[in-house]
């Protein structure tokens, strides 16, 4: 077998045209491989974790029927009494934080726009969301003042930046909110805003209002009820969830139930796991052109090597040692072309992770809850899988070709036929 190898390699190194062009195929396949994965795999990562740090948290409480309607906000099916079971909870040393969400228009003038507001516990909403660390600098306040103004006032918002945009509003403006009550009458109230808020959520930057919670409680005459009750765990891990969610249920009343963020994302999970297998489909079409990339370029071996392959032959050289000979040339090129289609990549890859790819100027994924900077994630298992599909791709199109040099007429091949 090291003969075999030792004969390989020389082969390999000799026929220079046939292994670059075998060698791109295989570098081409694996670094587009890398790429497409890196990038996917960080619009789907950043969209979950700005899901759970803005919206989701990693558990929220809500009775069932506000569950299955609360992408439409509705002010019913609410939890009554919330502040009993927040404490409840907190009492255990589980980061719990009341919220209340409905549909209102914002007015400024004479604009009047969509807007969902969002009433907050400032203190407990920090233990369980990124929320607040969202507020940008302006020439107003810097955001730590803005925060600390938002908290002591009464009357203060924080505003989502692309909505303020819109309304052409900034920080000590004043705008007024408009809403129905939970039992049908309009109300109204006019809010100095304290900061602006682009935590990458196109929910809170481009419709959002954030109230503190008694506001907008008292805008809704919620009372003591609140559409959700977020909870966080140590991690998103099912492991952590499953403990928290444990630990749950001695402490709620049957009124009111707990789902994780995946029972929550199940539709943006799905939607992910198709992108996904789409993404898989071009890739095996990628590797399947690579694959008759190096078919074609070790056949075109073959047939120019004949007279060596015949020559082998009546050395000795049995069809099963022609066929190894072969095959050890491709993995012998696949491990090269895998090798360096990751250093190549190696840069790339580690640019959009830690650099990001700026995404401003662009609508593209306006209405996603992605970052203003796209940045990749890739799993460190994906380099041994791209270094051993490049070896298995390789191998397996070299077998045919293999196949057809056992398979010469030595006689023929010797008399120059």
């Amino acid at each position: 077998m090291i003969s075999t190898v030792t004969l390989a390699w020389r082969n390999v190194r000799r026929n220079k045209r046939r292994t670059a062009l075998t060698f791109t195929a295989i570098t081409v396949g694996i670094a587009a491989f890398l790429l497409s994965t890196t990038i996917i795999g960080g619009i789907d990562e950043t969209s979950l974790r700005n899901f759970i740090n803005t919206d989701t948290a990693h558990i929220r409480i809500m009775t069932p029927a506000y569950f299955t309607e609360r992408s439409d906000k509705p002010l019913t099916n609410f939890i009554d009494n919330y502040s009993a079971i927040v404490s409840a909870l907190s009492s255990n040393g589980i980061a719990a934080c009341p919220r209340i969400k409905y549909n209102a228009s914002v007015i400024k003038d004479s604009q009047e726009l969509f807007a969902n507001v969002t009433g907050i516990d400032p203190e407990r909403d920090r233990n369980v969301f990124t929320l607040l660390r969202s507020v940008v600098s302006n020439t107003a306040l810097p955001p730590v003042q803005a925060v600390e103004q938002f908290t002591a006032g009464t009357n203060r918002c924080l505003i989502g930046l692309r909505l303020a945009s819109t309304l052409g509003v900034s920080p000590g403006d004043e705008i007024t909110v408009s809403t129905r009550t939970r039992y049908g009458a309009n109300n109204a109230d006019t809010y100095v805003i304290a900061g602006m808020i682009f935590c990458d959520n196109p929910e809170y930057d481009a419709f959002g209002i954030i109230l503190p919670l008694q506001s907008a409680a008292a805008l809704a005459d919620t009372g003591d009820a609140a559409s959700e009750i977020a909870v966080a765990a140590h991690s998103r891990s099912a492991d952590d969830i499953e403990k928290v969610l444990y630990a749950l249920r001695p402490l709620l009343p049957n009124t009111v139930t707990a789902f994780s963020w995946r029972e929550q994302l199940a539709d943006v999970l799905l939607f992910f796991t198709l992108r996904q297998a789409g993404q898989k489909i071009i890739l095996a079409l990628l590797l399947i052109m690579a694959i008759a990339g190096v078919t074609n370029t070790m056949l075109m071996a073959v047939f120019e090597r004949t007279k060596e392959i015949g020559t082998l032959a009546a050395m000795g050289m049995k069809q099963i040692h022609i066929m190894r000979l072969f095959l050890v040339e491709g993995i012998i090129i696949g491990v090269i072309g895998s090798f360096f289609a990751i250093i190549v990549t190696a840069g790339p890859v580690l640019y959009i992770r830690f650099a990001g790819i700026p995404l401003f100027g662009t609508d593209t994924l306006a209405n996603m809850p992605v970052s203003s900077r796209l940045y990749g994630y890739l799993q460190a298992w994906y380099y041994p899988a791209a270094f051993l599909i490049g070896i298995i791709v390789s191998a397996a199109a070299t077998i045919y070709p293999s196949y057809k040099a056992a398979s010469l007429n030595i006689a023929a091949v010797l008399r120059g036929k």
